[in-house]
């Protein structure tokens, strides 16, 4: 009997398991998790790509002594959140929702220096 996502636990594979009466546990939607496991992976990969390229256009920069202005390279610091997002482990499928959005606001970022670069 299901309600509102919740199910009371009185058994599990015939073993009584430790909830007092009236706790519940909620239904894991796996799923559910396991859709947006599949999505945080694809975007983490492409997060990496990217991440690659801003890697060489540094590190070229650097070589050629171009100037290479002090804003621009912090804007390159998000990239650290993006290790953040990808070590942790979400707990809830809410969580796991804000990383993939929080991954999207990075990809977003990346592409805009991307961008900017090219345009330079």
């Amino acid at each position: 009997m299901v309600n509102n996502g919740e199910m009371p636990v009185l058994a599990f594979h015939g073993a009584k398991i430790g909830l007092s009466e009236g706790q519940k546990i909620r239904k894991i939607d796996v799923e559910g998790v396991e859709a947006l496991n599949r999505q945080l992976l694809a975007k983490g990969s492409e997060i990496k790509e990217m991440q690659d390229q801003l890697a060489d256009i540094l590190n070229n920069t650097r070589k050629n002594k171009t100037d290479y202005s002090a804003g621009k390279i912090e804007k390159l610091t998000f990239l650290k959140d993006q290790d953040r997002l990808f070590k942790e482990k979400s707990k809830t499928l809410d969580d796991l929702r804000l990383t993939v959005r929080d991954s999207e606001g990075i990809i977003a970022k990346v592409k805009g220096l991307l961008e900017q670069n090219k345009m330079e």
